[in-house]
């Protein structure tokens, strides 16, 4: 679960990376859904760990980096929804998931 996760975020970055790159050249719109795409999947990854954990009763520190996490998923979702493309916010929110 942990590489699809992983995957998910990092196909959120680069997308997010080549729409605000590509903002001046041609249509942004497909990078952009799949910007929003990869990281509602990680969302939803995150949502079921945060889950898990809760139910098998694992370290809160654990717990907390899982619900920070997703709190920075939905931001990241608000920020590319509200993106006027003169920065990669998405992959600046993904910076601060460890």
């Amino acid at each position: 679960m942990r590489t699809e996760l992983i995957s998910h975020i990092n196909s959120a970055k680069r997308n997010c990376t080549l729409c605000h790159a590509y903002r001046n050249l041609k249509s942004t719109t497909e990078q952009e859904k799949i910007t929003k795409s990869s990281t509602r999947k990680a969302y939803n990854l995150l949502n079921t760990i945060f889950e898990e954990l809760k139910s098998k009763d694992a370290d809160i520190k654990q717990i907390e980096n899982a619900k920070k996490a997703k709190s920075l998923c939905l931001d990241a979702l608000d920020a590319c929804t509200n993106c006027d493309k003169q920065r990669p916010y998405v992959k600046e929110f993904f910076i601060n998931i460890k």
